[in-house]
């Protein structure tokens, strides 16, 4: 029976496929789970700039989902710190 060589070219290539396989599932499932938070971050942001923009947020503040709130798209908006 022939000796098996783990260093032959298409061990090497196996291994690295598969690596490639393995490492491109996990970074699309991160994709995938994380894209409703990063959607909510766009939405947090564009409030926080609305608000600093208006005055209303200090520049130097840093508000949480909680601190922002509005009740509707008009001018009316709830602020709680």
């Amino acid at each position: 029976m022939p000796e098996y060589n783990k260093e032959s070219l298409r061990n090497t290539i196996v291994v690295a496929v598969t690596l490639c396989l393995v490492c491109s599932v996990i970074v699309s499932t991160a994709a995938v789970v994380l894209k409703p938070m990063q959607k909510e971050n766009q939405l947090l942001d564009r409030k926080q700039n609305v608000l600093r923009a208006a005055g209303v947020l200090p520049a130097g503040a840093n508000s949480t989902r909680r601190a922002v709130r509005w009740t509707n798209c008009s001018a009316s908006s709830t602020r709680v710190w």
